[in-house]
């Protein structure tokens, strides 16, 4: 009879043991999934990457709160609200979500290496919608994003990397607002007269991409620009005088798969007295006889200071 009782004992307590197990990493969990409070579930599980079903339309206050061990979070364009402290305590490596949801993020701290936003073809990045992004991150609008609002950085001093799609229709001539942004990736055909503070611009292609006359209206804290892979030809006055560059010059950086530029392609013709950017270094990759064959490269080299560099792969890290 003691053997039985001991026994009975043995099995309740295990049986406890196991519903107390089953409530905290099952029950638990699934509940908090549920019913949007997903701190509970990631931490019990120790997620690293999480998508937010499309259809879902609210992150509540504090749902990731503390969740550390959440690397990459996807937000779908259903999402209209975000709760405060939403995602304290995350650092996330990619922070993805669709341009449509972007008005939701302009209150929300999002501390990430990179914010990578997405699209469907006629998607618009809201106003203010990463004003309060960790700083030093790199941003890409991916293609499939078509309009971008202004004052995406308001409260942000610097942005470490920017990258636009050749879908991009619209920006809005204050979108970078004051951030200064160390590289700036453009893709040829969404050169929109942008204004931006910038250290580097780099024009990339799609093999016959040409870089439109004022490709940019203002830049300023310029070092360098790179004409890179895939950009067929470069339009007039694709850096304007205007901008604030070094006094040692621009630094330019030119893909062999150019073969024209424009006569006036670092000038402004309209000018009364034509004014032109000061190159100080030009760095080609092809030889001297490929620089020769393109098209009004002697116009491009009138500006240069005679120095020239050519056969050379250090640009390549700035392209695709």
């Amino acid at each position: 009879a003691c053997k039985r009782r001991t026994k009975k004992v043995i099995i309740i307590i295990c049986s406890v043991i196991l519903g107390i197990l089953i409530f905290f990493f099952v029950i638990r969990p699934l509940v908090s999934l549920a019913t949007g409070n997903y701190k509970v579930y990631i931490n019990t599980y120790n997620i690293k990457e999480f998508e937010i079903k499309n259809g879902v339309t609210e992150i509540k206050d504090e749902a990731f709160l503390g969740c550390d061990s959440l690397e990459r979070i996807s937000i779908p364009n259903t999402v209209t609200s975000i709760g405060s402290n939403a995602f304290k305590g995350c650092y996330f490596s990619e922070f993805a979500i669709h341009a449509n949801a972007t008005g939701a993020t302009k209150d929300v701290q999002i501390v990430a290496n990179t914010v990578r936003v997405f699209g469907d073809g006629d998607s618009k990045v809201q106003l203010r919608a990463f004003n309060r992004l960790s700083p030093y991150a790199t941003v890409i609008f991916d293609e499939g994003v078509s309009i971008i609002d202004m004052k995406m950085f308001d409260d942000i001093r610097y942005i470490n990397e920017i990258h636009l799609p050749s879908t991009l229709e619209e920006i809005s001539p204050l979108a970078f607002s004051d951030a200064v942004i160390g590289n700036l990736v453009v893709h040829a055909d969404a050169t929109k007269q942008l204004s931006c503070k910038v250290n580097n611009v780099i024009i990339t292609g799609d093999g016959d991409s040409v870089v439109e006359n004022e490709a940019f209206k203002f830049l300023c804290y310029l070092e360098s620009i790179t004409i890179g892979k895939g950009v067929k030809s470069v339009g007039l006055y694709i850096v304007p005088p205007s901008s604030v560059m070094p006094k040692n010059g621009l630094k330019v950086y030119i893909s062999k798969d150019v073969e024209e530029f424009s006569r006036h392609a670092f000038s402004d013709p309209s000018a009364y007295t034509a004014q032109s950017v000061y190159i100080s270094e030009l760095y080609y990759e092809g030889s001297v006889h490929d620089w020769d064959r393109v098209q009004n490269s002697e116009y491009v080299g009138y500006y240069a200071d005679k120095t020239f560099h050519y056969e050379l792969q250090y640009y390549i890290k700035f392209t695709k």
